[in-house]
């Protein structure tokens, strides 16, 4: 897959963990996780189902396209935020075409209105 990367995943797994303030054991005894298998996830050298990184993902609130390839915002709440950014900047976008367009028409129809 292009641009993922299990060691980089590990990386962002561990930084992550590191935010939240955790160290290793703690951190797996808080979440019921087994260390080894966690330690292996960190560094690399195991990968997960889709479904159980969909679950890391929302429990730590880790944005998933971060997570795998190291792309956007690191949270699901910044990544959110962006595309609620994004979609306010397209209708914004879409207003001003539509605001410049209607006033072009009401000019046209006030050129084209004669008084009898």
């Amino acid at each position: 897959m292009k641009g993922y990367s299990p060691e980089k995943m590990g990386q962002r797994l561990r930084q992550a963990r590191n935010q939240l303030g955790f160290g290793l054991r703690a951190f797996c005894r808080e979440y019921n996780l087994s260390p080894s298998v966690w330690c292996r996830l960190e560094r690399g050298l195991q990968t997960q189902h889709v479904t159980s990184m969909v679950t890391l993902c929302e429990q730590f609130n880790i944005a998933p396209t971060w997570l795998l390839f190291g792309v956007g915002p690191q949270t699901i709440a910044q990544d959110a935020a962006a595309r609620l950014v994004a979609q306010v900047q397209e209708k914004k976008e879409d207003f001003w075409g539509w605001k410049q367009k209607s006033e072009t028409i009401v000019d046209r129809i006030r050129l084209t209105d004669v008084s009898y």
